[in-house]
């Protein structure tokens, strides 16, 4: 499949600045095909969006915009949004194996003011222990109901960093990150580390 093709069709015209508020991507949300709830709200209570697709065994569980200046992802949500609701043989396949469930903005008051953190000025990704924080108690409660196979926690990365030393830009970064101080490879990990070398596999032979 010519993934580089698809993806210049499938693309969401008015996510088009790298500035993506909540107000950008509602009117997006009342068109889709799929399943749309609130599923939380942020601390200026904003509504938390869940955009649920598809039927099949395997779970996947994907949010964007944990850090509201990191909005690269959730333009990117929105183009696959508008695949799997496509007529494309790859999209109904996909949509036969996997349920997913995707948050395109977890963080909508800190999208509004364009920073790292929310309205508390707490980073949510520094808040999966303690969860201080209404936004990441609603999607520890999404994740207790959903029951997902795998989570993608999507972010933005800055141009510096790059591949090797070859002196190009990296376009993609997968993470597997450790449990605890010594890095220590567990069964969890170990199975998130396999899916980014599948992952890489595939796009380097795409």
């Amino acid at each position: 499949m010519d993934f580089r093709s698809i993806s210049d069709i499938y693309k969401a015209p008015a996510l088009g600045s790298r500035y993506i508020a909540l107000s950008d991507i509602e009117p997006l949300l009342r068109d889709a095909k799929g399943e749309v709830s609130v599923f939380g709200e942020s601390v200026e209570k904003r509504p938390l969006y869940q955009y649920r697709i598809g039927h099949g065994p395997f779970r996947i569980l994907m949010w964007s915009q944990m850090h509201g200046n990191e909005s690269t992802a959730t333009r990117a949500l929105f183009d696959l949004f508008a695949f799997l609701e496509s007529d494309q043989k790859t999209a109904n396949d996909w949509l036969e194996r996997f349920t997913f469930c995707f948050v395109p903005m977890l963080n909508p008051d800190g999208a509004l003011r364009y920073t790292r953190e929310n309205a508390n000025g707490v980073d949510l990704n520094r808040d999966f222990v303690q969860l201080t924080q209404p936004e990441s108690t609603a999607l520890f409660q999404l994740f207790e109901d959903f029951h997902p196979n795998f989570c993608f926690n999507l972010h933005d990365q800055r141009s510096i960093f790059g591949v090797g030393d070859t002196g190009m830009p990296a376009s993609i970064s997968l993470l597997a990150p450790a449990f605890n101080a010594e890095r220590e490879v567990n069964q969890t990990r170990g199975l998130a580390i396999k899916v980014a070398v599948a992952i890489n596999t595939f796009l380097q032979d795409s």
